[in-house]
Order: C-alpha cells, then sequence, then structure tokens
C-alpha cells in the first residue's frame, strides 16, 4: 500500500486550497534531458529546475487481457524542439518518461508515491503535438 507523507494527506484532504497540484516530466532521450512543468511558472524540485511547457496526459489505458498499461503524452510542438529531438534519437523510442505529481506549496516532500516512470514505444509528429 502507497503511503503519502501527512502532510501530502492533509493537503489533499483540504476544500479549499492555496496550492497548486503541479505534473512534473523528466524526458530522458538516450542522455539527453528535458524537465517539463505543466504550469505557467518554473518550479524547482529536488534541485532541478523545470520549464513551463503545453502537454496533455491521457489516462492510463488498460485491458483485462493482461497487456502492459499505457498512456499517451502530448508535448507542444510548436516550437518544434521535440521534433528535432526524436529526429537526432531515432524517433525517441526507448526514451524514459518519467512523470510526478507535486503540489506547489510543499516541494520538499517526498513524492516517490507520486511518481511513474514509462518507456515510449512510439511517437507521432504534427504541427502542433508531438
Amino acid at each position: 500500500m502507497k503511503k503519502l507523507p501527512a502532510s501530502l494527506v492533509l493537503e489533499k484532504n483540504k476544500l479549499s486550497q492555496n496550492s497548486a497540484w503541479l505534473i512534473l516530466l523528466h524526458i530522458n532521450i538516450q542522455g539527453h534531458h528535458e524537465y517539463l512543468v505543466r504550469n505557467n511558472e518554473s518550479v524547482t524540485f529536488s534541485g532541478q529546475g523545470y520549464t513551463p511547457f503545453a502537454f496533455e496526459l491521457d489516462t492510463t489505458k488498460q485491458d483485462s487481457k493482461g497487456k502492459i498499461p499505457t498512456v499517451s503524452l502530448n508535448v507542444s510542438n510548436v516550437t518544434r524542439m521535440f521534433a528535432t529531438l526524436l529526429e537526432l534519437y531515432d524517433g525517441g523510442v526507448g526514451a524514459e518518461v518519467t512523470i510526478t505529481v507535486v503540489n506547489s506549496e510543499l516541494l520538499t516532500e517526498s513524492y516517490a508515491e507520486l511518481e511513474i516512470i514509462y518507456n515510449v514505444l512510439s511517437t507521432q509528429v504534427t504541427e502542433e503535438w508531438v
């Protein structure tokens, strides 16, 4: 059973909050690291700066046949940054994406239970999204 620190449980259970729950992405494409936060300002977590960036994260897809759960991540391609990286690194297949959910006011807490690591199985590039 996963156990969150008491301060996070208290914050999670509040009816009204002054803080925000943020999604952090650490994308590791063959040793090239990108740190992104779904927010309108930068965040520092565990000594690492996370850059504000537009991305969408779908819900995890599971089935009853025992297949490994998958999730779709769409990262903005407006700057073409990720399209360029995918060209350099074989489409990004095999890259590792760490997703962490943190609270903006409690960034020094342990979020080990709110961290998930995924491996990239495939990529698609459009003008808007990767």
